[in-house]
Formats: C-alpha cells, structure tokens, sequence
C-alpha cells in the first residue's frame, strides 16, 4: 500500500467511525426525546455507515486479482531484397547478379542463408506456374544486425544464347527472373524464409544495359511478380 491509499483510507476511516458514533448517539436521544422517526433515521444512517465500513474490511482481506501485463510481439528481424545490375548478359556468357539483403527490422537475424536463381520465365508470370526451382548454392551471411546488408548471387546454368537474349530484350513473352529464398532466424522462435521473384525486360531492360555497359552504372528497376513475393511471414 502507497502513503496516498493509506492516507485515503485512514481518512475515511475516521469519517465512517465518527459517523457510526454520531448515529448511535442520535438514536438514544432521540429515543430519550420519544422521538421515533427520529431514531429510524439514525437507524438507517448507522446502518449504512456499518454497510461502508464492512465494503473497506472486505476489500482490504479479500484477495485481489492480479492483472496480467499487456505486452507487445517481441521484435524480430524483417529481410528486405534488393537485386542490383546483371553482370554479363552477353551471348556466350553465363549472366549473374548479386543480390542485396538488408535487415529492416528492430531486431538481429541470425543464420542468415540465401539461395538465389537466375533464369528466362513466362512473361506475364502464370498464374498456376510453380516456384522456380532454386540452385541450393546455400551463401550463409550469418548474422544481419538492424540495418545491416548481407549478398547472395545468382547465375544461369548454361551461356546465353542470341535467341533468349534476344527474347527477353523483347520482352513480349519472355524475361529475365531473379528469384529465391532467404532463410533467417529471430532470437527467439523458429526459423523464418522469405521467397522473392522479380522480372525485367523489354526496352527499359535495354536502355539499362546500354547505360551500365556505356556509363557504369544502372538504372534498372525490377517488377515484382504476381506470386511468390513473401512478407517475412512464413516460419516453420
């Protein structure tokens, strides 16, 4: 008990005794007086303060319940995939791409393992088309701190040929797919994964190599696909 709850109660302690006492003390003169509605209304007026005083006894004995405290999700890591330029969309060649993964969340992700693909998939992506199967390349990152980036990197399984490089530069039909799954884990709790798939082609694809090969730099943006793009939901 707090100095304020004690006070409150000693206060109210005493009014209710001084009332109980005043009451009593009306009673008998007012029966002395042959006052008899006199002596009902203190009746009632004692009965009441007896009332009170027994409720503050009451609750100072009965148990109280205890409230649990209302507690917020513990914070947990959140992945964020980034993909950057294709390195060597050349005939002949075999293109890659590294892939961003940054932490946004409040919390560290530990064991951190990527496995990323690149590949030439239907464009607009089907609706009943599967998950790409991913290359089990297993690039661990670790551990990812709030804020933090990790890499994973991806590559086509044979050189490029001049009919899909020229397929996807089209982009009608076909394009380019960086997909995969990044799998973590929060400090408590199961593992989580985070499936990504996006697309580029066509003539913003061309006018993005052009300026990568000419300037160094590229201003490539990817499209998400209709499916498979998780949100750090799905754990085991």
């Amino acid at each position: 008990m707090n100095i304020t709850d004690f006070l409150f109660e000693s206060v109210y302690q005493i009014v209710t005794w001084v009332c109980i006492a005043s009451t009593i003390t009306a009673i008998f003169y007012f029966l002395d007086k042959e006052n008899y509605r006199g002596v009902v209304w203190s009746a009632v007026g004692l009965a009441c303060s007896i009332a009170v005083m027994a409720g503050m006894i009451a609750v100072r004995h009965v148990p109280r319940t205890k409230i649990a405290t209302i507690t917020g999700p513990e914070p947990r890591a959140y992945i964020h995939v980034e993909p950057g330029p294709i390195n060597h969309f050349d005939v002949g060649f075999r293109p890659s791409i590294t892939v961003k993964i940054r932490n946004s969340g409040p919390a560290t992700a530990y064991e951190v393992v990527s496995d990323v693909s690149l590949g030439i998939l239907p464009y607009p992506f089907p609706a009943d088309y599967p998950f790409p199967e991913v290359a089990q390349t297993h690039k661990g990152v670790s551990t990812l701190e709030p804020g933090a980036e990790g890499v994973g990197d991806g590559q086509f399984d044979l050189p490029l040929t001049k009919e899909l490089a020229e397929v996807v530069l089209d982009g009608s039909k076909l394009r380019l797919y960086v997909g995969g799954t990044i799998s973590y884990r929060n400090a408590a709790g199961p593992r989580c994964k985070k499936r990504f798939l996006m697309n580029v082609g066509g003539p913003d694809f061309v006018a993005a190599l052009q300026a990568y090969k000419t300037q160094g730099f590229s201003n490539l943006v990817w499209q998400y696909a209709d499916r498979y793009n998780d949100v750090n939901k799905e754990c085991e």
